[in-house]
């Protein structure tokens, strides 16, 4: 709503219409800043159900029994606005409309009874009221995205048309969540006409190579590209990926002037001389830049690039005002192994199951903080950085929490450069030598450090199976000094200096082991052996149940900040409101000595 401001424009109100901005005062609760865009698109001469109808509409992509019409009116709203989406349950009233509308996932429960003397009571349950049951005339249910409408002037309640919602939860997810976009320009919200519909609509925002070629030779002025250089020369150091930054930023507003609405963010042409900037760097700079200078409704990011690779990249991207990806290398990489023969399909194929296994997976990414559709995701910025200088986020990154600082432009500069120095070694004959393995997911002997690895799950074994403390004791230093490697947050903490108490006034181990849980590690995610073992184990000293734990790969890492994060702000947060001692807090995660 920030970037719309620009485009505010009214006869009836004239120059005066500063005064409603801004549209949305920042520090609101998120039902104080809905019924602040909703004021304003009253303003616009909408009536208040199609208000609603266009900021919570239904799942209509899928929807295979809505009208035709009913679908045009919901593409065409598209357009002009994205979905307000989330869990929520919305009454709603002007005087002359009195209702209620749910969410496209049904995700709060909204039940309503009308009585035969003529009152309508809608709440949460069912019976909040009592009601004589001879005066019930009927109860009903609001239904996920659908509308329940009272005319006050008329005294009658608006019947919406019958719907029919599947009634698996699998099936009704795949109707609900959608990741296609309109890309293109925004325009006058209070405007109703065809100028809205002037966008491109993309199926999934994952492009093939084919894809953006034709985005750059449109010949339509309302989907006008430019391609702006994602590169930076290398010999001018930091501040020459600083000053190229900002050669993107003043790049981007000249093509805006000069009638581009699609900005494609490119780091094609790198070599040994002009390196790569970081695609989410240059995004997430360009599109605050551009709201900054009251450009950015003018105009859609695309990002042409080398980097994205996994479902993470895309989703941090999209995120950060990323309307569409090209992920040119993957394409290229694919290619190769299909002509190695390491793949046993053709071209085509392959890149379309990896452009629905992207778009699945940002979906899974969307769903985890209750959101449906990429179009209500796009630009949210619901992240938090870990280890990013504060000064650093504020310039490039604005509005994301950083609470451990860490690494600046400086640092990233070195890790570009060091990217670069691997991809065109200095001697020829390391041209040729394999890539590193990485080691993210799995163990390798020199990638990426995990704190379960062969030899610590070596010594685990031995301890468990021949009964030796001293296997433990070796078993749970290696792990403790892996935790002050920077592999963990509380790997960083010493105990202060304090004056030991006698051990019989220290809470007994028979009384800590009680709050132990083992739930967590459900069936699925270990082995027969290990489960009834821990079985045995929690029913011997008297632990407790938990939830599930099977974590799937796309759960092994940005699934989520670390727990002493969260340990902390929740109990800062409690105490300060003196409710520390009405909860008990439970903490998991890769706890082990």
């Amino acid at each position: 709503m920030r970037a719309r401001e620009e485009l505010l424009e009214n006869v009836n109100f004239g120059d005066d219409i500063s005064d409603l901005l801004p549209i949305i005062h920042e520090g609101k609760s998120d039902s104080a800043t809905m019924d602040m865009v909703l004021e304003l698109l009253l303003m616009t001469g909408r009536e208040l159900p199609e208000v609603m109808m266009m900021m919570v509409p239904e799942a209509w992509e899928k929807h295979a029994t809505m009208s035709d019409a009913k679908k045009a009116f919901y593409e065409y709203n598209s357009t002009i606005m994205e979905p307000w989406d989330g869990p929520a349950s919305i009454p709603f009233t002007d005087g002359n409309y009195l209702g209620a509308i749910l969410d496209r996932n049904g995700l709060r429960p909204s039940r309503y009874t009308v009585t035969k003397d003529g009152f309508v009571i809608m709440s949460s349950e069912t019976g909040v009221l009592d009601t004589p049951p001879e005066n019930v005339k009927y109860h009903g249910r609001l239904e996920p995205g659908r509308m329940f409408l009272v005319d006050m002037n008329k005294g009658e309640i608006i019947d919406d048309e019958e719907v029919t919602n599947p009634p698996l939860d699998g099936i009704r997810e795949e109707i609900v969540t959608d990741i296609s976009l309109a890309i293109g320009a925004d325009f006058n919200i209070f405007d109703i006409n065809e100028d809205h519909c002037n966008k491109l609509r993309v199926q999934n925002p994952v492009l093939t190579t084919d894809d953006i070629h034709r985005i750059k030779h449109f010949d339509k002025p309302s989907l006008k590209a430019a391609t702006i250089p994602m590169l930076f020369e290398r010999k001018r150091g930091t501040n020459g990926m600083i000053d190229a930054l900002e050669q993107m930023v003043d790049e981007s507003e000249k093509a805006i002037n000069h009638g581009a609405h699609l900005l494609i963010l490119s780091d094609r042409g790198f070599n040994e001389e002009y390196a790569p900037i970081p695609a989410l760097l240059a995004c997430s700079y360009v599109h605050h830049a551009m709201n900054h200078r009251k450009k950015r409704s003018k105009c859609a990011i695309i990002i042409e690039s080398a980097e994205p690779r996994e479902v993470h990249h895309f989703a941090t991207l999209f995120g950060y005002g990323a309307s569409a990806v090209c992920p040119y290398l993957v394409y290229e990489v694919i290619d190769e192994m299909i002509q190695n023969g390491h793949l046993e399909i053709e071209l085509d194929e392959a890149i379309d199951n990896f452009q629905k296994a992207v778009g699945a997976g940002v979906i899974k990414v969307m769903n985890k903080i209750g959101i449906s559709t990429l179009h209500s995701y796009r630009a949210a910025q619901i992240f938090e950085a870990l280890g990013l200088r504060k000064e650093f986020a504020e310039k490039y990154f604005p509005f994301t929490a950083t609470r451990i600082e860490g690494v600046g432009i400086l640092e990233v500069h070195e890790e570009v450069c060091r990217r670069i120095d691997k991809a065109f070694p200095s001697n020829e004959n390391l041209s040729d030598a394999p890539l590193e393995m990485g080691g993210e997911y799995r163990w390798r002997r020199d990638g990426e450090r995990h704190m379960f690895n062969p030899i610590t799950v070596a010594k685990l074994q031995e301890a468990v199976r021949q009964n030796k403390p001293v296997a433990y004791e070796e078993y749970a230093k290696m792990v403790n000094e892996q935790a002050t490697r920077l592999m963990t947050i509380r790997g960083l903490m010493e105990f202060t200096d304090f004056d030991p108490i006698p051990l019989d006034e220290v809470e007994p181990w028979t009384e800590i082991v009680k709050r132990f849980k083992t739930g967590a590690m459900s069936y699925g995610s270990i082995s027969q052996e290990a489960h009834e073992t821990l079985a045995v184990a929690m029913n011997r000293i008297g632990g407790y149940d938990g939830g599930t734990g099977a974590s799937p790969m796309t759960s092994l890492k940005h699934a989520g900040l670390p727990w002493e994060l969260g340990l902390s702000e929740a109990q800062q947060t409690l105490v300060m409101n003196d409710l520390r001692s009405r909860v008990v807090l439970e903490c998991d995660g890769q706890l082990k000595t």
